[in-house]
Formats: structure tokens, sequence, C-alpha cells
């Protein structure tokens, strides 16, 4: 085509797959198993105890949206959005976002059984405009930057990768998930894929149930197969 000897680009013809993916999913590396450990001890370490330019409603905050974050696959947006009817003992449920596929049900991991309460008790009220009564327009800006300040310099060894940040996380506990054995329509309904079908909205019966043993089995500190424990 450059040189003038074809009149019509035979690309024209092709059609290649289409990524399913977010463009986030592409874009960022989940974290291993020994950089989680890392990670939680410094979100205990920094975030658990007063710390100076940040109030004590904030930093249990971030300590909150991390472990939520690292124990279910969701988006930050999603935390971010939830109300407190949509979350309970059992589950969390998903609703709205850029598809259909992204309404779906996550069953509750034991690590972070105390999440509904703080819900409830108005925990997410830390992310709201004092002024409007409006959850911010970007809600999720303080949170990344936070978590980033953490990984990259409040940590003894920072994670420095520039492809490991906030959203790795969601790729993260995928990784936990595939190590403990979850079958792929599993991991497709907790991530909110369209493929996986149905299962990503019961919240009762055999395929909650499901979910909710691989979901409970998902260790993202663990290197081993915790299904073999």
């Amino acid at each position: 085509m450059d040189e003038g000897l074809l009149d019509l680009s035979p690309m024209a013809g092709v059609k290649l797959p289409k990524e399913k993916r977010a463009i986030e999913e592409m874009k960022w590396l989940p974290f291993d198993p020994k950089e989680m450990v890392r990670i939680f001890e410094a979100v205990d370490d920094v975030w658990g105890k007063p710390t100076q330019g940040i109030s004590d409603e904030r930093r249990q905050a971030l300590q909150m949206v991390i472990r939520v974050l690292s124990y279910t696959s969701m988006r930050p947006a999603e935390v971010m959005a939830l109300r407190p009817d949509q979350v309970d003992d059992r589950c969390i449920r998903v609703e709205g976002g850029k598809t259909k596929s992204a309404w779906r049900v996550i069953p509750l991991h034991p690590r972070i059984s105390d999440f509904p309460a703080w819900v409830k008790a108005g925990g997410l009220a830390v992310f709201v405009n004092g002024e409007t009564g409006a959850v911010q327009s970007d809600p999720v800006t303080p949170i990344r930057h936070n978590f980033t300040r953490l990984i990259r310099n409040k940590m003894v060894s920072p994670i420095d990768h520039p492809r490991k940040a906030l959203y790795s996380l969601r790729s993260t506990f995928q990784n936990a998930l595939r190590r403990a054995g979850a079958p792929d329509a599993v991991r497709r309904a907790i991530l909110g894929h369209v493929e996986s079908g149905a299962i990503r909205h019961y919240n009762d019966g055999p395929e909650f149930e499901e979910l909710r043993k691989w979901i409970e089995r998902a260790d993202p500190t663990a290197d081993y197969d915790p299904s073999n424990m």
C-alpha cells in the first residue's frame, strides 16, 4: 500500500478478536502473595494508629476499602457507589456499571465480615462532600492517592513497579481464586463478565453456594493451594 502497488488494503477484510477486558484490567499487574502480606502489614502499621494530616475516620475508611477490594475483585468505583441496602451479612450486590454484566452478587469473604455493619453505620460518609452531602465527583482519587503513597513511599521495601497500583487489587483476588482452584465461570461471575451467565446474579441456592465456597477458599496472601489444606 505504501508503495502504491495495491489499490485496496487487504486488512479491511481481517477481523481481529475483540478484547473483552477493560482497559484498566489490561494495564495493571496483580500483586503477588508476598506483596499482599506486606501491603496488609503496612495498612495496619500506617493507618491503624493516629496519623498526622489524616482524620481517624478517613484512615479507618482507607483500611476498610483496601481490605474489601482485596477480597472481592470489585472496582474501586463500585465500592464507593455502594448503598447500605446493597450489603448484608451474606453478600454484596453490585448494581450499575458500564455494562449489564457488571450487575452481580459477591458472597462476603470472612475477612470482611465487619464490612456490612461499617457501611450501615455510615462508614462511606467520609467520602461525602460536606457542603452538598453528595458523594465526591471522583471519590476514588483520595483512595488511589493514599494507597499509592503507602506502597511507594511508606513501606519499608516499597513496591515501585509502575503497573502495580490500586486497580491491581482486582486481578490480585482473581489470582487468589485461580490458585484456590475456582472454575473460570466462578471467577468471571465474581468479576462481572458476561460469559459467566446467570450465575453472577444468584443470591441464594446452589449457584450462590458455589460462589461462596470459592470466595471463602481464596486468600490473596497465600501462595499455596488453600483447597488442599
